[in-house]
């Protein structure tokens, strides 16, 4: 597996994780978006951490923090709009 490829995995699984988790306890307006800010700073170190990534190493060390932001923030919108809603009932 490619780092890129690696990269966008990690962010869509810990994007869904941070919205199921936002979504059950019903986190509403700037505290669940704080809390995806958060889940994606904690991504940042997971890549670092899981796939040995270090930006000194690469030739834009940005990279390695945009890379999979969008698989990310739709994830993350999706899974906690998703959990929020069928928890209302």
């Amino acid at each position: 597996m490619e780092l890129d490829d690696g990269m966008y995995y990690i962010r869509l699984v810990l994007g869904l994780l941070v919205g199921v988790i936002c979504g059950i306890f019903k986190f509403v307006g700037v505290n669940g978006i704080i809390m995806g800010i958060v889940g994606y700073i904690v991504s940042y170190y997971v890549i670092r951490l899981i796939l040995r990534a270090d930006p000194t190493d690469m030739e834009k060390p940005l990279k390695l923090f945009i890379t999979g932001g969008g698989t990310y923030v739709l994830s993350w919108i999706l899974s906690w709009t998703l959990i929020y809603t069928l928890f209302l009932q």
